[in-house]
């Protein structure tokens, strides 16, 4: 999990999976703060949903529960 800004108050959080298959993450406050405050980056393990995609609109990662890895 990464910020697409890094080194910003706030940015928009990617997520990319171990294939290397890519997803912007849907609003996630407690999410956000976490990889903020780690340089912005953070080792997750994610369970959530994929939201479906229309032309350009969708495609986002709805993250319900995350697990932070060493």
């Amino acid at each position: 999990m990464k910020c697409e800004e890094p080194g910003a108050e706030s940015c928009t959080l990617v997520f990319t999976r171990e294939d290397g298959e890519i997803f912007p993450v849907a609003d996630n406050a407690s999410l956000l703060d976490r990889v903020i405050g780690s340089a912005g980056e953070l080792a997750v393990r994610v369970k959530g949903k994929k939201t479906p995609k229309f032309l350009f609109w969708g495609n986002r990662l709805v993250v319900e529960n995350f697990e932070v890895l060493d």
